[in-house]
């Protein structure tokens, strides 16, 4: 009897420390592995976090585009309509079945990209 419970209790904090450590979002998407660029436009603080933006002015909804493409080379999206608006264009990531997996901003004056979604 006495085995038994200490092998319940090894096997709860076993299970407690997978939840804590294991990182997902908010939303329930894993941070590492899965598609890797979402929520706040790829942007951490550190030296190991990817690029996030142009650095410069984005003045053009083609230009926009081309950000984005270059930005989400690699991973399995599609960059649907593009609109324009004051002070950024807002760009809709699609998957390759048309599904909608986020939504985006390009600021105009420093070509930041953000999520919105």
């Amino acid at each position: 009897m006495r085995t038994v419970r200490v092998f319940l209790v090894l096997a709860m904090l076993l299970l407690q420390l997978t939840f804590v450590f294991h990182p997902v979002d908010a939303d329930g998407r894993e941070r590492a592995g899965g598609m890797g660029r979402h929520s706040y436009g790829g942007y951490c603080t550190g030296r190991d976090w990817g690029w996030y933006g142009a650095g410069k002015p984005v003045d053009s909804p083609e230009k926009a585009r081309g950000l984005l493409q270059e930005y989400y080379r690699g991973f399995p999206v599609v960059i649907g309509e593009i609109t324009e608006h004051r002070g950024f264009y807002e760009a809709v990531i699609l998957d390759r079945q048309g599904g909608v997996l986020d939504e985006v901003i390009v600021h105009k004056r420093n070509g930041r990209i953000r999520s919105i979604r």
